[in-house]
């Protein structure tokens, strides 16, 4: 086995002096020489690794940052999150704790203005200036993340346990942030935020059903336009019935829709006759009982159910109508709601949510058509807030349905804050008031100036006013002496069936009330 000839050991026999062959200790020189280079470069490697990994290491942690926040991205919210649930379940396992120790996850959403900010620059700017002012505060140092837009953030906080800190905390120091305007070169705006909040265990006691809780509770914010929710049992139980309701949607839709029925509301002229009737659709499940419209109509639309339910109930209302006619009633037009997706829609659906060949438009022609109704015996109420999402293809959308004088109301008026520009050329025949006017105005001045401004506004158009939501015969009154058309409400009849809606054009014994 060859020995190993370490250099101090040749440095110590070229000064020892012995005597040897020249040839021998030139050899040992140009050893001890090459030992030294080898030496040199070992350094110059080991060097060139530190700075690769320092490299290395520089790029993971940009990686994991947020270009445009600086803050680390979502994936490591829940990678921190999952270790930080496993640390507190080993902790309570092994004894440390008696009880598993609790701490709190937050959701940040930046509401829709700071959505609707443009140029996407002005955001991004405004976004960083956010996520630096949410850094400065304390305990959300080292604990904050990017969410999955520029409007996200989340927060996982291992010190707060309880619900009453985390809100004390938001109210003190996060929640008057948003109340201030914030400027960015030429933009000055005002936005506020949605926060759900999730604690554990009591939320969830596994990072799956954690996060799951959380996104409920700052879904919940948001749906109800609240500053802040904190998940409980209650909200959990709400949350299951509505995916019980989403679920069912899919089976009604296979089913025909067989448990939803129609209502129709009369729309009363001043001389207390009957014109037309507003549409209104009901679900009274087998099991479940009655299901409210506000809940299944708005699970419908953000699910992908509404327009093969829309398309159902257009179908329904011109059959109800053309039975109507044929059965000599006097009656003008049946309307019937399109919602925001429906309208949005470049084609049309069945039931079972196949495209049709036509576009919308052209299915409602041909489906008035196939009826045997006028495009006048037809009106679609599309809400302001959908008109004025595009206006430019709303305008011409609608010119389209009007080719075939289908009528068209704007339904909701005065919630969308519409542009009066577009508005005067919206190709519409009626301004239909929210209730939401209507409710107080007999008590409250602000709301009788807004419903006056609108009617003037709408006669000065040329359009027809309809009122809803109208309960009692002062505000009947108050809105036929300053120039309404038609009333819709309780006092006069609330949505009936088809058959009881017969009874009420043959009576038509609205004209003594």
């Amino acid at each position: 086995m060859a020995k190993v000839v370490e250099l101090k050991h040749i440095n110590a026999f070229l000064r020892s002096g012995t005597p040897e062959p020249e040839h021998l200790k030139s050899d040992i020189i140009n050893l001890r020489s090459f030992a030294f280079q080898l030496q040199k470069k070992i350094k110059e490697i080991k060097r060139e690794l530190e700075l690769e990994q320092e490299e290395k290491a520089q790029l993971l942690q940009l990686s994991r940052l947020d270009p445009e926040t600086q803050l680390p991205i979502s994936r490591f919210f829940r990678a921190d999150l999952n270790s930080l649930v496993d640390k507190r379940r080993r902790q309570f396992e092994s004894g440390e704790f008696e009880e598993v120790k609790a701490f709190a996850v937050v959701h940040i959403r930046l509401d829709e203005n700071f959505e609707q900010i443009t140029p996407e620059r002005y955001k991004k700017i405004l976004a960083f200036k956010i996520a630096n002012q949410l850094r400065q505060i304390e305990m959300f140092d080292g604990h904050l993340y990017q969410g999955d837009s520029l409007g996200d953030f989340h927060l996982l906080l291992p010190m707060l346990r309880d619900e009453d800190t985390v809100r004390n905390i938001f109210d003190l120091e996060v929640f008057p942030m948003f109340r201030e305007y914030h400027s960015t070169e030429d933009l000055r705006i005002k936005f506020d935020a949605h926060v759900g909040v999730a604690i554990f265990p009591e939320a969830g006691d596994n990072t799956y059903t954690l996060f799951e809780s959380l996104e409920l509770a700052t879904d919940n914010s948001i749906r109800f336009n609240s500053r802040m929710t904190v998940y409980n049992a209650e909200l959990g139980k709400e949350y299951r019935y509505r995916m019980r309701i989403r679920r069912e949607l899919k089976l009604a839709r296979q089913g025909y829709y067989q448990d939803f029925q129609l209502g129709y509301q009369p729309f009363v002229n001043r001389q207390g006759k009957i014109i037309g009737c507003e549409t209104l659709v009901r679900w009274h499940h087998p099991d479940l009982g009655f299901i409210s419209p506000g809940l299944f109509i708005g699970l419908a639309e953000k699910h992908g159910e509404m327009n093969p339910l829309g398309w159902w109930i257009l179908y329904r209302a011109c059959e109800q109508m053309k039975a109507w006619l044929d059965a000599g009633a006097e009656i003008e037009y049946v309307s019937v709601n399109l919602s925001p997706l429906q309208f949005e829609e470049t084609f049309a659906r069945d039931i079972h949510g196949e495209d049709l060949d036509l576009g919308l438009e052209q299915s409602i022609h041909s489906l008035l058509e196939t009826m045997g109704l006028r495009g006048d015996q037809l009106k679609l109420e599309i809400t302001e807030g959908a008109i004025m999402k595009d206006p430019l293809h709303s305008i011409d959308k609608l010119h389209r349905l009007r080719e075939s004088d289908i009528r068209i109301a704007v339904d909701d008026f005065g919630t969308g804050y519409s542009s009066l520009n577009y508005l005067i050329k919206l190709p519409i025949n009626t301004l239909k008031i929210d209730k939401s006017f209507i409710d107080d105005m007999m008590t409250n001045e602000s709301n009788r100036v807004v419903v006056k401004s609108i009617i003037d506004l709408g006669k000065n158009l040329n359009l027809e006013i309809l009122v809803e939501g109208v309960e009692n015969k002062d505000q009947k009154e108050f809105l036929f002496e300053h120039g309404v058309d038609l009333i819709q409400g309780y006092y006069y009849a609330p949505a009936v069936s088809g058959e009881e809606f017969s009874r009420l054009l043959a009576e038509n014994t609205f004209s003594d009330r």
